[in-house]
């Protein structure tokens, strides 16, 4: 019975499981910070030869948060360029842009749920559809935002706070709750149910092509 119970559990967290990047999500970052340091040189907002701060502190100690930063970093100074042309300043960009993190992250520990959300979701407003971060929108008055990651199971998403919500191959659905539901698309909104409460999205980066779970 015990052994049971620990199988489920490992597969439960298994399916939910999601770092802040997944290997694909990688490896569209160096390739982009390869092309981001020809254009503009090598650059990081966070400068791990002093860490005068918490947040430059556990960046880089963070391998995945210190790429995340340095892929940031030449987006922003990408779309800055285009925006302010000959006016461009580095450092004044670069202060004006790390003050929201710096006002944020100033104290320990850092929740690196939000700090992960909150860097794929500037680079994602300043990329747009160019983004190599997918994102969808709940429908509803409190509109939330989740970061999709698939995975061979199915795919996860993770809102600011954490909570995840996994969709299956099979149209299984689960949450970090430990909820069980089904999910669906039906016309242009994808719908996760668990028991009487519904999420739906109004539209999805989801590459659904090998899911079968279309309601007409």
């Amino acid at each position: 019975m015990k052994l049971k119970i620990l199988i489920l559990i490992f597969a439960t967290v298994n399916i939910l499981y999601a770092e802040c990047l997944t290997s694909y999500e990688k490896a569209l970052l160096k390739s982009d910070i390869e092309s981001y340091n020809k254009m503009f040189g090598k650059g990081n907002y966070i400068e791990c030869d002093t860490q005068k701060n918490s947040l430059e502190k556990f960046v880089c100690s963070h391998r995945d948060f210190l790429l995340i930063f340095e892929h940031f970093t030449g987006v922003d100074i990408a779309f800055w360029m285009r925006n302010l042309n000959m006016k461009y300043d580095y450092y004044k960009v670069k202060k004006n842009t790390m003050s929201f993190f710096d006002k944020d992250y100033k104290a320990e520990p850092i929740n690196t749920n939000h700090l992960c959300f909150d860097l794929k979701r500037r680079t994602t407003d300043r990329l747009g559809g160019e983004s190599p971060y997918k994102m969808v929108y709940t429908e509803r008055f409190d509109e939330i935002n989740y970061f999709i990651q698939e995975n061979k199971h199915g795919a996860v998403l993770t809102n600011r706070d954490g909570y995840k919500i996994y969709m299956g191959k099979n149209c299984d659905a689960m949450d970090s709750k430990k909820q069980k539901g089904v999910w669906y698309r039906e016309d242009e909104r994808y719908v996760i149910k668990f028991g009487k409460e519904k999420i739906e999205f109004s539209f999805s980066d989801l590459d659904i092509e090998d899911y079968k779970c279309i309601r007409r």
